[in-house]
């Protein structure tokens, strides 16, 4: 005897609903829009089938969609404070500049790296 045809519905958040989409009859799940990591690291979605037989039987599963980060953003540079110019006879060890850095990706990619151009001028 041949299996009855199947109904797959997708039981989720508005939100996951936006971004995927299963096609009812072969069951597969696509991605409708860009996926930031920055804005959801986590989709769940329950995913059920039923036949369409005399008796209807249901299946379920839940699924797990981790979102990986992407190196997708620049580091975001701030001046806190900065004193310019500054006297020949500045102390040793006075702070002239304070900035703030930071990145939204996660990771090594957050990461961040300082390096200081130097330019010296003379009369």
């Amino acid at each position: 005897m041949e299996n009855s045809p199947l109904a797959v519905y997708l039981y989720t958040s508005e939100r996951t609903q936006q971004v995927f989409n299963l096609n009812p009859e072969n069951g597969e799940i696509r991605v409708k829009e860009m996926i930031n990591y920055e804005d959801f690291k986590l989709y769940e979605m329950e995913v059920i089938a039923s036949d369409k037989g005399p008796n209807s039987l249901t299946g379920q599963c839940k699924l797990t969609i981790q979102v990986a980060d992407m190196n997708d953003n620049h580091p975001e540079i701030s001046i806190k404070s900065f004193q310019s110019p500054i006297k020949e006879n500045i102390e040793l060890d006075t702070v002239i500049a304070v900035v703030s850095v930071s990145d939204k990706d996660s990771g090594t990619m957050e990461w961040l790296i300082f390096i200081f151009l130097i330019t010296c001028l003379s009369n």
